[in-house]
Formats: C-alpha cells, structure tokens, sequence
C-alpha cells in the first residue's frame, strides 16, 4: 500500500513538473533571456539580407554581361563596318560618326598641314601629322565638336566638325573608319537634287537616296523635321555618307 502511494506521488509530482501549462511556464523573461531573443532574432535578419544581396548583386553582374553581350554582337558585325575610305568635300562644317570599338582616321587633302586640333570631350587618343588625325573616344562618349586649324596651298582654313557616338538604330550608313576629306567644292543642296532628277528620272522616293557625282557620294533623304528643301509635301536634306 506504501509502496503504491509513493508511486502516485511521484507520478503526481512528474506531471506537475512536465506540465506545459503549468503557471511557472509562463513568468515574464528575465532581461538577459530578452537581450538573448533579439540577438538570435538580428542575426537571422542579417544571415538572409546576406543572402538577398548576395542574389541581388549576381543578378545585376548577369544582366550586365548580357547587356555587354548583346550590344557587341547586335551592334558590329562584318557588314557595318566600312574599311575602305569614304570621301567627302572639305568644308567649314561636317558631321562624322565614331565609336569607342575602333580608331578613326581622318583625312585631310593632299598637301594640308595641321597645326592644331581640339575636341570639346577629352578622347583616348587625339593625334595629328601634316594632313591625318588618328581619333579614339572613350566608351562613355556620346557627342562632341572637333575644332581643326590647318594650312592648304598658302591660306589658313578651320574645319569644325559635329562627332558622334554611332548608333546603327539612327543610321543608314555603315561606320566608317577612314573619312578622306577632298579639295573639291561641295555641290548645293537644289543642285544635288536636280541631278539626281537628270540622272535618274523621278524625284527621290525612298527614305534615303544616293548620287555619286564628282566622286562624291551624296545622300538625298526624306525628313519632314529637319528637312531644308520643299518638294511637294515631302521635305529633303542633303548630307554627304556611304551606302549601306
């Protein structure tokens, strides 16, 4: 019967002591258990922004390398480049493409000297001898304007000219390595189109048109904005360029 009793009481007392429910389960927490929870609560919170950044920072490197990616072979291949030199008459303002991908050579006529060369955005590299300038732009490049002092047969002449960063999405043309400038006059713009009228029969109909006169490759093109001769409805501009 003792025995019995003693076995009651004890599991009586086991049940008590393993109760969940039991009162002195849920006394307040004492300020270093508290201290405690925060601390394993903050580093659970910066073991997963770790892994977050970590998956964040992988995706941008990604995308990135796909941009890279997808700019070199969209943007150049064979067919855009031009190797061979493009000729354009000298003037007092022209317009010429470039990329930081390659070095433009320009060329100015035979027996011009240069004395100096200025460029608005500094380039990679700018050099000049007698009549040739070598030119590389950085990748960041978008525009600048291209100031040159030189000397042809006794007189002083400056050439400013428009550079631009080469975008195949605004162009017809292919990119043009070597510009070889003449020392011939630039035909008027009414007059360009007037041969290509003679030449060819019709007005121009499609958005970019082609005449090569004097050696020189003119291009006719359809532009309702920035177009300086009426015809009908339809407003032309004259510019200088290869065919692509």
């Amino acid at each position: 019967m003792k025995i019995l009793k003693i076995i009651s009481i004890s599991f009586l007392m086991t049940n008590l002591i393993a109760n969940p429910l039991d009162p002195m389960n849920f006394r307040p927490l004492t300020e270093q258990e508290v201290l405690n929870s925060q601390e394993a609560q903050t580093s659970d919170l910066k073991i997963k922004k770790f892994y977050l950044d970590i998956k964040d920072k992988e995706i941008k490197n990604i995308k990135k390398k796909d941009e890279e990616l997808t700019y070199l072979f969209d943007d150049f291949d064979e067919t855009l480049l031009n190797y061979k030199p493009i000729q354009k008459p000298i003037s007092t303002i022209d317009r010429i493409m470039t990329h930081p991908y390659f070095t433009t050579t320009i060329l100015l006529p035979n027996g011009a000297v240069i004395s100096s060369v200025d460029m608005s955005v500094e380039p990679i590299t700018l050099k000049y001898e007698q009549n040739t300038i070598l030119l590389r732009v950085k990748k960041d490049f978008k525009i600048s304007n291209m100031t040159i002092i030189y000397s042809l047969e006794k007189k002083n002449y400056v050439a400013n000219f428009i550079v631009e960063k080469y975008d195949r999405q605004k162009t017809d043309e292919k990119l043009n390595i070597v510009f070889d400038f003449q020392n011939v006059k630039r035909r008027d713009d009414f007059e360009v189109i007037n041969l290509y009228v003679k030449t060819y029969g019709s007005y121009p109909k499609e958005d970019y048109n082609y005449i090569e006169i004097d050696g020189i490759t003119y291009r006719i093109i359809k532009d309702n904005k920035f177009g300086n001769l009426n015809v009908g409805n339809i407003k032309y501009r004259v510019d200088t360029g290869s065919e692509i």
